[in-house]
């Protein structure tokens, strides 16, 4: 076993966590997509802002690159019935320049696929009524996992050659062998949110979710500032670091007390770094415009649909009685539109 998988066997590890036990700060962001009394539609990282980062450059240059490569087997085949007596020789060139042209290629289809052809996020639904969660998966629509035979844990390993660690914070179904429960392939467990080389934002993502599971169904769904979205806005183009955000976010609190200075800073590196990030940060919008966004089953979408419409029936009736009127009311999505109940 060479030195570099020794040392990433050392590093590797799960850490189990007691289920039901607060594991810190609460906090969704950067975590939920949709939010209401009954479910939580939560990602697992997959719309993140380094989703096809450089896509187009790299497939460019991969289909070019093998392309051009491949391009000099004939000239190799002419040099061979010219003068060449060894047919090793003919072999040798011409095998290299096929490998290494094909891995060009494959290279640039399989950046290609993930950036553009994988869905955005592979979504999971915590339903708080049922005590279920559903993890979405392309072949068996939604599967059904228990969330009370869940348990937390927190999945490190090496993310590079220099030894840096990235965390996943995971629930998970094991079996009284301590494997990962299994529908056909897909494994009974899902990452709140990003992977992260902080532990700590880990565990508030996780305590995240668990209050709202733990909580009594008639309690509001927790607060988030902003909502994850499939397709990011125009401006996302424009994004690096975290430039385009800083000034919507600015303009947004324009208004309110105790607002930042505008961020001159990081506008003036986005000046002057342009031309090399802008390719870069557009394959990642692009990427994302274009990837499909995954659906849950409509039979799913319907009970849903429905615990929300007899929520809002029996908030209404309550409300009159008090003489005051429905202190909110739920919203339904289908697929991320807007339903009025």
């Amino acid at each position: 076993m060479s030195l570099w998988n020794r040392f990433k066997r050392g590093v590797e590890h799960y850490r189990y966590l007691t289920p039901g036990q607060p594991v810190g700060v609460a906090d969704g962001e950067n975590l939920v997509y949709e939010a209401n009394q009954i479910y939580m539609d939560i990602g697992q990282g997959g719309a993140s802002s380094i989703r096809g980062f450089g896509a187009i450059p790299v497939v460019l240059l991969s289909f070019i690159g093998g392309g051009a490569i491949l391009s000099t087997l004939p000239d190799i085949f002419l040099d061979y019935q010219k003068g060449w007596n060894d047919l090793s020789e003919l072999l040798f060139h011409g095998g290299l320049a096929l490998i290494i042209g094909l891995f060009g290629l494959f290279v640039g289809l399989v950046y290609f696929g993930i950036s553009f052809l994988a869905p955005t996020d592979a979504l999971v639904r915590l339903d708080r009524k049922r005590q279920k969660v559903w993890l979405w998966d392309g072949r068996y629509g939604a599967v059904e996992v228990d969330w009370r035979r869940m348990v937390p844990r927190v999945y490190t390993h090496v993310a590079n050659q220099f030894g840096s660690t990235v965390s996943h914070a995971q629930y998970v179904e094991l079996d009284s062998d301590g494997n990962v429960v299994k529908t056909g392939k897909r494994q009974h467990l899902f990452q709140c949110g990003n992977l992260t080389d902080d532990t700590i934002h880990g565990f508030s993502n996780m305590e995240f979710v668990r209050r709202f599971m733990a909580a009594p169904l008639e309690t509001s769904p927790p607060y988030v500032k902003q909502l994850l979205r499939h397709r990011p806005k125009w401006w996302v183009m424009f994004d690096i670091i975290g430039w385009a955000e800083d000034w919507a976010n600015w303009y947004r609190d324009r208004d309110k007390p105790g607002l930042s200075p505008m961020p001159w800073v990081s506008s003036i590196i986005w000046v002057l770094t342009f031309p090399l990030w802008f390719p870069m940060q557009f394959s990642s919008w692009l990427a994302l415009r274009v990837a499909p966004v995954p659906k849950w089953p409509k039979e799913l979408e319907a009970m849903h649909a429905a615990d929300l419409a007899e929520l809002v029936a029996k908030e209404k009736p309550a409300a009159r009685a008090r003489g005051e009127r429905p202190s909110r009311k739920p919203v339904i999505r289908v697929n991320g539109q807007i339903v009025d109940s």
